[in-house]
This record gives structure tokens, C-alpha cells and sequence, in this order.
């Protein structure tokens, strides 16, 4: 028995937010539809980060969905953290944390870049580029 990955990372949003954070990640972001369902103020939708783990967003109620929710942020790994933070700044989107170079002070040392955005339902999203 063992844990294979990160199946999904789930984001609930206001049922009138749901077109404009789907579009931000399916658009602007180009992934992919894997599967949706649901209708009316109810509906979710999967979308493809790659190595089998999707973004599930879904629409509830607004009683039971969360304006700031336990989620710290969420990291996309990417080929150029600093491209992506200029594209959702153009697009209106607040940069929180421009692109920079870090290492982690991990063992062994690991060389990213990352840039932090916030994005269409308020969430943080992390642009993680490996160097």
C-alpha cells in the first residue's frame, strides 16, 4: 500500500465566479478539460495539470464556500515562472511575489524560480520553475 501522487487539489468558488476561474485556468493558463459535471449554481469541472493531478473548481452556495479557505497556496510547476507572472499581470491579476531566483536550503540545494499570483477566486497560486 502507498500514496502514487497528488490525485486532485479542489477550489470551491461563488457560483457567479465559476466562468471567470475556470476560464483563468482553462484559457489563460491552457489546461485541459478532463471531466465536468453538475449544473445550474452546482457544477465542477477537472482540468489537467499534467503527471495525473488535476484542479478540480467547483460552484456551491454561497453560504458554504469559504472567502479565504485553509489552502496555503497552489504550486504549478512550470517552464518559466517569471513568463507566467507577466501573463496573468497583463491579463489584471496581482502579482503578490514578482518572479525571483531562490535556492531552497534544502539537502541537497534546489535551484527554482517562483512568482506568485492571486488569482480569479482570491487563491494564491504558485508559479514553480525548476532551474
Amino acid at each position: 500500500m502507498k500514496i502514487t501522487g497528488i490525485h486532485h487539489v479542489a477550489i470551491k468558488v461563488k457560483p457567479e465566479h465559476f466562468p471567470k476561474v475556470v476560464g483563468f485556468y482553462k484559457d489563460l493558463l491552457c489546461l485541459t478539460k478532463v471531466r465536468s459535471w453538475g449544473s445550474g449554481g452546482s457544477k465542477a469541472v477537472m482540468l489537467s495539470t499534467g503527471d495525473n493531478s488535476t484542479l478540480e473548481i467547483m460552484s456551491g452556495n454561497a453560504e458554504n464556500t469559504p472567502s479565504e479557505g485553509a489552502l496555503r497556496h497552489i504550486a504549478l510547476e512550470c517552464d518559466d515562472a517569471a513568463g507566467f507572472g507577466r501573463l496573468a499581470e497583463e491579463n489584471g491579476y496581482e502579482v503578490v511575489i514578482p518572479a525571483k531566483e531562490i535556492t531552497l536550503p534544502s539537502s541537497p540545494p534546489y535551484e527554482v524560480t517562483i512568482c506568485f499570483i492571486k488569482g480569479p477566486a482570491g487563491e494564491i497560486i504558485e508559479f514553480f520553475e525548476v532551474r
